[in-house]
């Protein structure tokens, strides 16, 4: 949750831009992250959308994964928007050892038609990259970096969700 609210700040100090939605939604993922855990559980990647669905929520937790689920925009999981994610996924993964088995992981997931889950899987794994690099990159390839994370141009939508979101995460490190 914190590192949640963290991503949120970053979203907020780069508000209206491609790097702000990019940190808007890396929040979202965290958000999903930390509630399984509060639950309990342990977040594996390629089934942490299926813990969020299994999961027992009230109050702000459900709140906050309802508006996480927003922010990550799961009604745009299709075929075209996935194919276009998985070529950016794959130029982001491009140096790094673990680029095959994430390849095999996606074609597992669309061999199963699980579009949701796949959409989710390669947001998180490009998120978790993404997060690793420089400001700069960011900037510098903010058109792969939309592309990657499939990140939409309704900023007031996002910004909405973004402060419920907040508001959650902040709640559930109350409690």
């Amino acid at each position: 949750m914190v590192s949640s609210l963290f991503c949120q700040r970053m979203a907020h100090q780069a508000s209206g831009s491609v790097v702000g939605q990019m940190w808007g939604k890396i929040a979202a993922y965290r958000f999903v992250s930390g509630a399984i855990a509060l639950s309990g559980k342990r977040p594996m990647p390629l089934h942490e959308l299926g813990q969020a669905r299994q999961m027992d929520t009230s109050g702000v937790v459900a709140e906050g994964l309802a508006a996480a689920l927003e922010c990550i925009g799961l009604e745009r999981a299709t075929r075209p928007s996935i194919s276009r994610s998985i070529q950016a996924l794959q130029e982001l993964k491009s140096k790094d050892y673990d680029k095959d088995l994430v390849a095999s992981k996606i074609e597992y997931l669309m061999g199963r038609q699980m579009l949701s889950d796949c959409y989710f899987f390669m947001g998180r794994t490009a998120a978790e990259n993404l997060v690793k690099r420089k400001d700069s990159f960011h900037h510098r390839y903010s058109k792969l970096v939309q592309l990657a994370l499939d990140l939409t141009r309704d900023t007031q939508q996002m910004e909405k969700s973004q402060r419920s979101l907040f508001k959650a995460a902040s709640a559930a490190l109350k409690e």
